[in-house]
């Protein structure tokens, strides 16, 4: 009896290990730092995000770091910074990502005129998101590959320090050129929940759309916690038919069941306190929830009978608990064994030592 106990829990605390051990860490690189001198001026008008406009007489302001520190001292307010960039060569393919460590407290990003992003509310609905990172897509459609970017940053500060206070960078996710078929992009979003959105033959054509990988919070949905759904639609390239496939998600806040057409094909999701007596080694708190499961990355294997030639549809139920939620961090896509063990072997999940675990009780 004892023995089937202790097995039990070296099966429950091993498989928690070994998806704890195996998490890939973030991939991202930097294609260019936004560190150094931004144009900046007081106020709030929305021809600022034009990058046509001149902003030859504004002041000059460091990122990161506070406008108090730089001669605005006790100023609270409407703000606005603004940067031209020069972008490399870059891959059409690629998904670049403009990346803010920090902005106090609300902000709007524009590249070449066009919202992108945006964290917190402005008055008279005011919240802060002074603490998050902020990590918005900026779409390939946007970028001059031969002229000036023009980044336009519209804050609005509460109360004590305000502006760009963290690192500023344009980044892209390495792992992206492991996906045989690349998902990111746009996908169909809708809040909340119905077992039916699941279903390949339901119709999602009034649903918004929202890009992925990013939060819902930086697209309009700031501080929604609970259900919400992505449905994407795909068609599978001829070279990848009959071979072992891989949907690769990215990481997910907080938890999901995932279906590709109608058919669940995985799930990270909260084990369910009352059926689980080992639940205290899992660093539950009072209510139950599990608070790293968003800082796992969600890879699922394809059955060979469910994904078919022409279009097939991806249904993603997520659930999140508190702060930021959505598919929030890529490679989205697929990939075939051969780049699966590459993907694992650059992110060496080929260590496991929960093994030595085992060894102690069989």
């Amino acid at each position: 009896m004892k023995k089937n106990i202790l097995k039990k829990l070296a099966i429950i605390i091993a498989t928690q290990l070994f998806v704890y051990c195996n998490l890939p860490a973030s991939n991202f690189k930097t294609l260019m730092s936004l560190s150094g001198t931004w144009k900046f001026n007081l106020g709030d008008d929305m021809k600022w995000a034009d990058p046509k406009f001149n902003d030859n007489d504004w002041d000059n302001l460091r990122v990161p770091g506070n406008w108090e520190r730089q001669g605005y001292i006790g100023y609270d307010g409407f703000a606005w910074y603004r940067k031209k960039v020069r972008m490399p060569d870059t891959d059409s393919d690629k998904l670049y990502i403009l990346c803010f460590e920090n902005i106090d407290d609300a902000d709007e990003v524009y590249f070449n005129g066009k919202l992108i992003g945006k964290l917190g509310n402005f008055p008279p609905s005011y919240l802060t998101a002074y603490s998050w990172d902020r990590k918005y897509i900026i779409p390939s459609s946007l970028i001059r590959k031969n002229g000036d970017n023009l980044i336009a940053v519209r804050v609005y500060d509460d109360g004590g320090d305000g502006g760009i206070t963290g690192n500023a960078r344009i980044c892209f996710d390495e792992n992206e050129d492991l996906l045989n078929l690349n998902l990111s992009g746009n996908w169909k979003f809708k809040l909340f929940s119905n077992k039916k959105w699941k279903d390949t033959d339901y119709n999602d054509s009034g649903w918004p759309e929202i890009k992925v990988p990013m939060t819902w919070e930086s697209q309009g949905y700031f501080n929604h916690d609970g259900y919400a759904w992505y449905r994407k639609s795909f068609i599978l390239p001829k070279d990848l038919e009959n071979k072992k496939l891989y949907l690769v998600l990215g990481k997910i806040d907080d938890y999901d069941e995932t279906y590709l057409n109608g058919e669940k094909i995985g799930e990270t999701s909260m084990l369910e306190v009352d059926e689980h007596p080992f639940h205290s080694f899992f660093n539950w708190n009072n209510d139950g929830y599990n608070s790293d499961y968003w800082r796992l990355s969600r890879i699922y294997e394809i059955p060979k009978n469910l994904i078919k030639p022409g279009n097939n549809i991806i249904a993603v139920r997520v659930y999140d608990y508190t702060g930021a939620g959505g598919i929030y961090e890529g490679p989205v896509g697929i990939m075939d064994k051969s780049n699966m063990k590459q993907y694992q072997d650059r992110c060496h999940w080929d260590e496991n030592p929960v093994q030595s675990f085992f060894d102690l009780f069989f």
